[in-house]
């Protein structure tokens, strides 16, 4: 399909966007939050948390991640909302608000997170709050494997990044993850038609 350029009340650079509830909300820099509800015909301005990265439209709410871009380190942050306008923050152990997390999904009654050195996940009231580091046994190439893509299925999660590496789990928790043999850096991935897409540079 053909894709239009809609102009936006903003000049701050837009970094992510997600639809739910029959609303469209983007984030960027800045503190920058924009809301559309005539998909993206026209879109009004809201007040966000700076440094927004990732916002997702998960379990009949917004989830806003909240960090800084590489190779800034200063500790991430989670955001709910309802109607993406008004953010109230979730809170964060702070040994996960240390890693740099980057995207996330649900299912199975979890959130899970990405982070780059390996995956969060926490129940969906925001409590019991779990870590699986990526293993380091010498028959996966994951040493320098950052996970910078999460999804989930019917069947559980899909994680992804670097070198074409990437993971599975049932219910967000337990993981297995394999390498490719060095692909590309995939930076987002999606269910559709009972198939994993993987978002590569210039391919799918």
């Amino acid at each position: 399909r053909e894709w239009q350029t809609v102009t936006t009340p903003t000049a701050s650079t837009l970094r992510s966007v997600a639809y739910g509830g029959g609303r469209f909300v983007a984030v960027g820099d800045g503190g920058t939050v924009l809301v559309s509800d005539d998909l993206g015909g026209s879109w009004r301005t809201a007040t966000g948390p700076d440094r927004a990265l990732t916002v997702r439209y998960l379990d009949g709410r917004f989830i806003l991640l909240v960090g800084d871009l590489p190779p800034a380190g200063r500790a991430s942050a989670v955001f709910q909302s309802e109607e993406g306008a008004i953010w109230q923050a979730v809170p964060v152990p702070a040994a996960h608000a240390a890693s740099r997390l980057v995207d996330v999904a649900f299912g199975f009654g979890r959130y899970a997170f990405a982070v780059g050195s390996g995956t969060v996940s926490c129940k969906a009231d925001f409590t019991d709050w779990r870590q699986h580091l990526l293993p380091r046994a010498e028959t996966l190439n994951l040493r320098h494997f950052q996970v910078a893509a999460i999804g989930t299925g019917a069947s559980g999660f899909v994680g992804a990044g670097m070198f074409g590496n990437a993971g599975a789990s049932p219910d967000g928790v337990t993981w297995e993850w394999n390498n490719s043999d060095g692909g590309a850096v995939v930076s987002g991935v999606a269910r559709l038609g009972g198939r994993w897409l993987g978002a590569r540079q210039s391919s799918v």
